[in-house]
């Protein structure tokens, strides 16, 4: 409800449905551009944690965390750290979240994310996990790359009308999976 505190809710963009986010990775991922396919991976997985651009963006292999166990309803089989308090030599990271916290976590393959057959997000975290050195970042490529390669997917397939960004996709995950009753609001 903090979001309706402030000044026009009502002009704030859409969230972005999953069958449209679909829509959009399958065109971006035909493109042929490595700038365009490391968007359509970004997508997925920001729509899947609930993640904004910047922190999706930001993810390093040694952030992502993969778990010997099988997945429950509250554990996956990835799980996401974002914004790190510390690196690997113990200093303090710089950056913090947009709501100034340090070490969120986010699960991927939890029962809910495979429920709304998103499951193949923690196998692709963990594909990108494997390809990359532990302090290099799983995308080469900036917020406004990103932002760029999204609008020009909307534009071509004609979904200029949803009034997305790339920051819908942190909007679309939770309404999606409310709505398909995957989660609670809690």
């Amino acid at each position: 409800l903090k979001g309706f505190h402030k000044g026009a809710p009502g002009s704030q963009g859409d969230p972005l449905p999953w069958p449209a986010a679909v829509e959009v990775c399958v065109w971006l991922s035909a493109s042929g551009s490595h700038s365009y396919k490391q968007a359509a991976q970004a997508l997925v997985i920001g729509f899947d944690g609930y993640l904004r651009p910047s922190e999706v963006l930001s993810l390093t292999a040694a952030s992502v965390h993969v778990s010997a166990s099988r997945p429950t309803a509250t554990a996956g089989r990835v799980a996401v750290t974002i914004c790190s308090f510390s690196d690997t030599s113990g200093y303090a990271a710089a950056k913090r979240t947009k709501s100034e916290e340090y070490d969120d976590s986010v699960v991927f393959g939890d029962a809910a994310s495979i429920a709304a057959n998103r499951g193949f997000v923690a196998d692709l975290l963990i594909r990108l996990k494997s390809k990359h050195r532990l302090r290099q970042k799983l995308f080469d490529q900036s917020v406004v790359e990103f932002e760029a390669a999204f609008q020009a997917a909307l534009e071509a397939l004609g979904l200029r009308r949803l009034l997305c960004s790339p920051h819908s996709m942190r909007h679309g995950g939770p309404s999606t999976d409310f709505y398909g009753n995957h989660r609670d609001l809690l």
